[in-house]
């Protein structure tokens, strides 16, 4: 049996386009410019959760997240993931500086993380 997640508080973002999840009927969508909520969960440095309802949670990958909603940055370089490798200091998803295999405030990982780079 897999362990419930612990998830870091949620908040608030914006749809920049419409989202689908393809999960069992219905299949939830969020038309462009939706106020959705967001968290991250811990030892899930690959994905936020999106809230539907209240008792229904969403995963969606940080890839997917860059384009679809609001608040979180473009995958960096290479140069710069190689830079941050060996810095004392890199970036979350969400804009945060933290060590490189930590997580920002709201529970953002590192984008070292987040790319399973470490």
């Amino acid at each position: 049996m897999s362990k419930p997640l612990k998830f870091f508080p949620s908040f608030t973002v914006t749809t920049k386009r419409e989202l689908r999840f393809g999960v069992t009927e219905p299949k939830p969508t969020f038309p462009a410019g939706s106020r959705i909520q967001v968290a991250f969960a811990e030892g899930q440095d690959q994905h936020v959760f999106v809230r539907e309802g209240q008792h229904r949670i969403l995963r969606l990958s940080l890839t997917r997240a860059i384009g679809a909603i609001t608040g979180f940055s473009a995958v960096p370089s290479e140069r710069t993931l190689e830079k941050w490798m060996f810095d004392d200091v890199c970036k979350t998803p969400t804009g945060h500086r933290v060590e490189p295999d930590g997580h920002g405030p709201d529970g953002s990982p590192s984008w070292l993380r987040a790319l399973g780079l470490i």
